[in-house]
């Protein structure tokens, strides 16, 4: 159970391992994308509808920390594996499987603390909330400068505002 000041919220653990038996199994999913680039949508179609099971359970626990991390790791996945799927060659499918791991070990962390509060204390947890906040913004910043196509539909002034909401 986790407190706050005006609500307590009672985590389900067989959602939480439903949730993270999901993530492994989507991770195993795209290691296997790697080894055969399939050069249709199906694998991509497929993993999109995953991500969405793994965000609405993400949802109905209330961890919406979890869920802003998973929405947006999960789009950066989720582009890397439609390029893939339309140019073989496009890569970057071990940044992908970088990210959903690193994911994976913020569930894990998450839900460890969340079922058993005497494991970790709040400090511990608040300073590890931070390291993955700052690994976070590294991993947003590689996308969007190392592997992210632009169309070319922005203007300098759009650009630069991307790049500034990047240092933050």
């Amino acid at each position: 159970m986790n407190t706050t000041k005006n609500q307590s919220i009672v985590y389900d653990e067989k959602t939480i391992f439903k949730v993270k038996e999901m993530i492994v199994a989507g991770l195993n999913k795209l290691k296997l994308f790697k080894c055969k680039k399939s050069g249709n949508l199906d694998f991509y179609n497929d993993l999109k509808e995953t991500f969405t099971e793994i965000a609405l359970n993400l949802k109905e626990l209330k961890l919406w920390n979890e869920l802003d991390y998973f929405l947006s790791i999960s789009l950066y996945i989720e582009y890397i594996v439609y390029k893939n799927s339309i140019d073989s060659s496009f890569g970057h499918c071990s940044f992908a499987i970088e990210l959903l791991n690193f994911y994976i070990n913020l569930i894990k962390t998450s839900s460890d603390y969340y079922l058993n509060l005497t494991e970790m204390s709040i400090k511990d947890f608040g300073i590890y909330q931070n390291e993955t906040k700052t690994r976070y913004r590294q991993y947003r910043r590689k996308f969007h400068t190392d592997v992210y196509v632009l169309s070319g539909n922005f203007t300098e002034d759009q650009m630069y505002e991307i790049h500034a909401s990047l240092r933050e």
